[in-house]
This record gives structure tokens, C-alpha cells and sequence, in this order.
């Protein structure tokens, strides 16, 4: 079993809503995804 993920802090500049939340995390998520297993990412 391997695990990636991608997470976003509600602090981040670009999160000015829940919606851009949602979207930086799943930016990273795929980010982490190109980056192999076993990645973390957070913006």
C-alpha cells in the first residue's frame, strides 16, 4: 500500500475561499501523485 497527499493551510494567501482551499489541496495532491510514492505536500 502506498499513500500520497496534498493538503492546503486556510492561512495560505490564494485561500480566500473554501473553494480555493479545496483547489490547492488538490493541487498538491497531484503534485504529490507526479512525485512518486509515499509523498506529502502542502501549500
Amino acid at each position: 500500500m502506498t499513500l500520497s497527499l496534498g493538503g492546503a493551510l486556510s492561512s495560505h494567501p490564494q485561500a480566500t475561499s473554501l473553494e480555493a482551499l479545496m483547489a490547492l489541496a488538490d493541487g498538491q495532491l497531484y503534485e504529490a501523485k507526479r512525485a512518486g510514492r509515499h509523498t506529502l505536500r502542502i501549500a
